[in-house]
């Protein structure tokens, strides 16, 4: 549900980067709570959380990649989906890595600040260090769209034109 709102948010209103950063912020948040939540809260209050924190991690997913793509155009989409995807494998794995280790020596309330440290990090990353609003592949789709519009309207003038003599 939350990619699917992203991707419509993102159709709406082309605003990538703003989008990302909204969702990256909320999904800290989400974290946050979660972690404040597993330590002391209900489990009405725990599933509330849960679902929150689902819904902007995966919004975050198809934001991102809209974003990058945005920002790498015109590498082609494939490419810059299957460097993210390599780069989240990864990183997903060293996490995993290091969550065994610090559950082992911290318990569980270690490791669930390890991740929100990591979300602490990501939304840093994303809101302060990519700070580019140059939309390539929006502009080149708004430029073609013209162009087309132009073009479509050139041949209906010439076709009036040419019923006219």
């Amino acid at each position: 549900l939350g990619s699917f709102f992203a991707g419509w948010w993102l159709d709406r209103s082309r605003k990538y980067q703003g989008i990302n950063r909204f969702f990256y912020a909320t999904a800290t948040l989400s974290m946050g709570l979660w972690v404040l939540a597993v330590e002391g809260g209900g489990h009405t209050l725990i599933y509330l959380i849960a679902s929150a924190a689902g819904f902007t991690l995966t919004a975050i997913i198809c934001a991102g990649f809209e974003h990058a793509v945005e920002l790498t155009f015109p590498n082609d989409e494939g490419t810059t989906a299957g460097i993210m995807n390599i780069s989240a494998q990864l990183f997903g794995s060293v996490m995993i890595w290091i969550g065994e280790e610090v559950l082992d020596k911290g318990g569980p309330f270690a490791v669930n600040t390890l991740m929100l440290g990591s979300m602490l990090l990501a939304t840093f990353l994303v809101g302060v260090l990519v700070n580019n609003r140059n939309y390539k592949r929006d502009a080149a789709e708004r430029s073609e769209n013209g162009n087309l519009l132009q073009s479509a309207e050139r041949a209906a003038l010439s076709a009036k034109d040419a019923n006219n003599i």
